[in-house]
């Protein structure tokens, strides 16, 4: 089902898919779109309700002036009221993994679980290192070329699709893949605003506390632009109950590369998770 939810002072593109316990997914960027779930969101359908939405500024969702992090999760935790959920599986991708983060420790109490993949971190820091290690693979040709693309965006003319096309081919570790990548519309705008919060603000550190006994797993491409150990290690000093599983021959986009993968890991953690839970309230089973 597709609707554009009205809110007081914004509208929402939300896509649900399937039925069963509901999974939100937080597609990444920041300024990308839903679609970039909609195959794996048919792979998952027949146990669970998708929930894919454009984020604000994004696809078919309102523009506004400013684009936050904070702001971003007060959509999310309004979506998850209007839309009548006690607690959500929040699976995040990239950005959306950050953003997933953000929303649970601010709202623990809703999230039931977190998977993750492509993951950047919790700090600032770690969003420094991703762009150190991705602008290492570049050559100095390529380094211009992304500096330019990035004056045009800052200047307000559109230059996303020059970036992805450029950057692409670093997200993978097998470049025929791209050609079933569908293309992605970003908003410059959203992807501006909230790259530079990242870079100067993102830090999580303070609120990760709330998160202690909330079921994560991060899956990690082999051939990301952030490595699985990097990432273990990251997760391990704040979060050491996050588990980190390595996808092998992924890069940077698990869903596209291993979709089948991506799946088993998913069905798995929640039924891990559902056991444990079953097995603390009725001990003997």
């Amino acid at each position: 089902m597709e609707q554009v939810m009205d809110f007081t002072d914004f509208q929402l593109y939300v896509r649900t898919i399937g039925e069963g316990s509901p999974i939100v997914c937080l597609h990444g960027g920041p300024g990308g779109t839903h679609e970039f779930f909609l195959s794996f969101a048919q792979k998952i359908k027949d146990r669970h309700q998708v929930v894919l939405y454009d984020q604000m500024g994004c696809g078919r969702s309102s523009r506004s002036k400013e684009y936050t992090i904070e702001k971003e999760v007060e959509v999310l935790e309004r979506l998850r009221k209007k839309l009548g959920l006690e607690q959500m599986t929040l699976m995040g991708e990239s950005w959306g993994s950050m953003l997933a983060l953000a929303y649970a420790s601010a709202y623990p109490q809703y999230t039931k679980r977190i998977f993750l993949t492509a993951a950047i971190g919790v700090h600032h820091q770690s969003y420094h290192q991703f762009k150190k290690q991705l602008l290492h693979k570049l050559s100095n040709s390529q380094k211009f070329k992304l500096g330019l693309y990035s004056v045009l965006n800052g200047m307000g003319m559109d230059a996303s699709h020059r970036i992805e096309k450029l950057l692409d081919p670093f997200y993978v570790y097998d470049k025929n893949v791209l050609e079933r990548k569908t293309s992605i519309e970003y908003n410059p705008d959203v992807q501006r605003q909230l790259s530079k919060e990242i870079e100067l603000k993102f830090d999580l550190i303070p609120a990760l506390h709330s998160l202690s006994h909330t079921p994560i797993l991060i899956a990690q491409g082999s051939h990301d632009v952030l490595s699985p150990d990097y990432i273990e290690d990251v997760f391990g000093e704040y979060l050491p109950h996050a588990e980190v599983v390595t996808v092998d021959k992924s890069g940077h986009w698990t869903i596209l590369e291993q979709p089948d993968v991506m799946v088993d890991l998913l069905q798995d953690f929640i039924q891990s998770d559902k056991k444990k839970s079953d097995q603390q309230l009725f001990p003997g089973k």
